[in-house]
């Protein structure tokens, strides 16, 4: 077995970085997984037989019942205990989006390891016998920061996002030429478990609609990983988002949550107009057992586990692949919660999965279990179900204090300028930026146009009131001066509480007009980083 890694490890070198390589070999499990790939790889392949309206694993029919999980949103030490109760459902693959900005934070900065080891993830999943469906972008949505697209492409001089801009192309170029070749050696065809890689994500519901760009997407991924792969897109069953989503020698699947039996087969119908001569397999790549829950939300109109269940039975009598989108859903954790338009992502993304966040069975699970064990010709049946993790009161925490925010910023992260400057031309992804100035003079109200999110407003260390851009259609963009003195120091603390993930991608943060004063322009501001380190996150490694 060693000689047999030792060969591959040489044969791949090429393509791997020294560093990201020595990690990818912590766990046990991976070695096993590593050995199973190395003895599959001379006859293994994935591919779609359109004809026969079905998938071919290793030159056999083939389809999946899959869910979706993100590595990204679970700590590495669950990532097993997690993937086995996606498997004990009796499913044989996980679907997972790779979010560029979680790798590359700062720009020509990756991560790979610990958390960000999304190879480690898939040889867990595979040693436990699941496929891997990978959605490698570059935008990802998925309700995460800035949709999965680095904060610092609005640095640059891009028109517009997702579109055929060179200066978009360019960047995307150089992340895929990082991460695509790691991505190479896990393909099916190079005897790996992943079996198709998507396009882009729901494209067909931006607006741009540029084809060019897409095929060009397509290109590049089959550059890299081989034209022997089998690449794929997801859109909203409507024609509209079909027509400009769906790409020419790729799958086109589509997406919808429980349904009736008329919408069901409508959607399949839409499906197989781009497929060609309306021949391929039937493939639901977001079939919805839960949704998303934003700050202020007081109510959600979720499926029942017989609703669910009833859905799955009827695509699946259709012959139809499912992935349940999301299986488990984890959390946001530090700052990468993204944000809707009326308002953000809550830190949970617990989705009202079939596995909660906590990792617990819910009746959701144990009704899609239930229905998997009643397939007489699944070939992987469900296995025992999992017992739930131990919980533990640990009675009244002592909250400790981490930081000051009003303690005096590091210099060398503080920039003055005439007019306040966003949270990019600072060079500051996420969380907060404090704006100081000195009162010359004083009037009655201070306000400003446009800041995102919320500007918590101190006057001498005192909090006058917050600004708020749009919280649940809630809008503050005055505060009173109360008690201003020629002298005092104003502070504006502006929380950025995540970029929007869909539709806009320009979501710039910080304080993006002028700062008024009754009728006069407040001038020579400094803004400065506040360096919230998160160690768990490993955002340390990638700071410039």
């Amino acid at each position: 077995m060693m000689v047999s890694l030792q060969l591959w490890r040489l044969q791949m070198s090429r393509y791997l970085y020294s560093l990201t390589f020595g990690l990818l070999f912590l766990y046990c499990d991976r070695s096993t997984a590593w050995s199973k790939v190395s003895d599959t790889r001379a006859g293994s392949s994935f591919a779609v037989d359109y004809g026969n309206d079905q998938f071919l694993l290793d030159g056999k029919p083939f389809r999946y019942i899959s869910g979706s999980i993100h590595y990204f949103r679970i700590h590495p030490s669950q990532w097993k205990d997690r993937l086995q109760r996606v498997r004990a459902l009796g499913f044989n693959a996980i679907q997972y989006f790779i979010p560029w900005n979680f790798h590359e934070i700062y720009e020509g900065k990756y991560s790979f390891s610990g958390m960000h080891n999304f190879t480690e993830f898939s040889l867990i999943a595979y040693g436990l016998g699941m496929y891997s469906l990978v959605r490698v972008g570059p935008y990802v949505c998925g309700e995460w920061e800035n949709g999965g697209l680095p904060w610092w492409l609005l640095t640059k001089n891009i028109t517009i996002m997702r579109t055929s801009d060179s200066e978009f192309k360019k960047a995307v170029d150089k992340w895929y030429s990082v991460l695509l070749p790691l991505i190479k050696p896990l393909m099916r065809h190079n005897g790996g478990p992943v079996l198709m890689l998507q396009v882009e994500n729901e494209y067909g519901g931006y607006k741009a609609c540029d084809r060019d760009y897409t095929q060009w997407l397509r290109d590049r991924i089959l550059d890299y990983v081989g034209n022997e792969s089998v690449l794929y897109t997801t859109d909203g069953n409507s024609l509209s988002m079909l027509k400009c989503g769906s790409i020419p020698y790729t799958l086109t699947t589509v997406d919808f949550g429980p349904t009736s039996d008329e919408n069901i087969n409508n959607s399949f119908i839409l499906q197989r107009k781009f497929l060609p001569n309306g021949h391929g397999p039937l493939v639901n790549s977001e079939f919805y057992p839960g949704w998303l829950v934003v700050w202020g939300q007081k109510e959600a109109n979720l499926p029942s586990p017989d609703e669910i269940v009833k859905s799955a039975k009827y695509m699946y009598t259709m012959g139809a692949n499912i992935n349940f989108y999301m299986i488990h859903g984890g959390t946001n954790f530090g700052f990468w919660s993204g944000a809707e338009e009326k308002a953000p992502c809550i830190t949970s993304y617990d989705y009202f999965a079939p596995i909660s966040e906590a990792g617990d069975v819910t009746p959701k699970y144990l009704a899609i279990r239930t229905w998997m064990k009643s397939l007489p010709d699944w070939r992987t049946p469900p296995l025992d179900v999992p017992s739930n993790n131990p919980k533990k009161a640990f009675g009244v925490v002592a909250m400790k204090p981490v930081d000051n925010l009003s303690r005096p910023p590091n210099e060398q992260n503080c920039i003055t300028s005439p007019s306040p400057m966003s949270f990019e031309k600072i060079g500051q992804p996420f969380g907060f930026v404090l704006y100081t100035r000195e009162m010359v003079t004083c009037g009655h109200s201070l306000s400003i146009t446009l800041l995102k999110d919320f500007g918590y407003v101190y006057l001498n260390k005192n909090h006058l009131g917050t600004f708020i851009n749009s919280f649940n259609g809630h809008s503050v963009r005055s505060v009173d001066l109360k008690g201003c003195t020629p002298g005092n120091t104003l502070q504006i603390l502006v929380e950025n509480q995540g970029r929007q993930t869909y539709e806009t991608i320009n979501d710039y943060k910080g304080i993006l007009s002028d700062v008024r004063m009754d009728n006069s322009i407040l001038t020579n501001w400094t803004q400065c980083k506040l360096d919230i380190v998160n160690d768990y996150l490993d955002i340390q490694i990638a700071r410039p």
